[in-house]
């Protein structure tokens, strides 16, 4: 959306109190939009920088929000998505973007955080399995869980997801993947390495 005068309206409807970036500007940099006038919108960096964008010469504006995503926070995968019941916010925010990381058990909801939205933001990373599994496998358990691609993780007890939803097991003792039929296609090429077992179609 490009940001002027014109539309002032819009963009305190739709952006005000919410993460967007400027990618002429500053490229990937996300800006919390504060205030919103006719002249100017007053914004604060990631990093906490304060700027003005002139709304007289106006400034194209990107929205960063996916529809859901994975990806590696720190020692965990985290997991970005969109709620749906509130998507008339088109920057974001905690009222229509949701986080979780994945613990030892199961994905638990994560306070909305400028460094999680960073993270997927600038170039989200992933891990091999085989990297991290050697280090469980020798008790070493500094990575809690990870992020394989875009849409699957798994965590050191084994359990592997695809977005939120469990759809396997990973044995380390048997270095054996358990799985239903209508998830091996996707999983299969992660755990190349490993025995699989395949449950059936789901």
């Amino acid at each position: 959306m490009f940001a002027n005068q014109s539309n002032v309206d819009d963009v305190k409807k739709y952006y005000h109190l919410t993460w967007v970036k400027f990618p002429k500007l500053s490229g990937d940099t996300l800006w919390w939009i504060e205030r919103v006038s006719h002249e100017f919108l007053e914004v604060i960096s990631d990093k906490g920088e304060e700027a003005l964008i002139n709304l007289k010469r106006g400034q194209e504006m990107d929205y960063v929000i996916p529809k859901k995503a994975v990806y590696q926070f720190g020692q965990k995968a985290a997991y970005l998505s969109r709620i749906p019941a509130r998507q008339w916010k088109k920057g974001m925010c905690d009222k229509n973007t949701k986080f979780q990381t994945l613990d030892s058990t199961k994905w638990n909801t994560a306070h909305f955080d400028i460094g999680i939205i960073a993270g997927f933001v600038n170039k989200p990373s992933y891990l091999d399995f085989y990297s991290v599994a050697k280090n469980w496998a020798a008790r070493e358990f500094d990575m809690v869980s990870i992020a394989l691609t875009p849409r699957i993780s798994c965590n050191f007890t084994g359990s592997v997801f695809i977005d939120d939803t469990l759809v396997g097991k990973y044995d380390l003792a048997k270095d054996m993947l358990t799985t239903r039929e209508i998830y091996k296609e996707n999983l299969q090429p992660l755990f190349y390495k490993s025995k699989l077992k395949v449950l059936g179609s789901a």
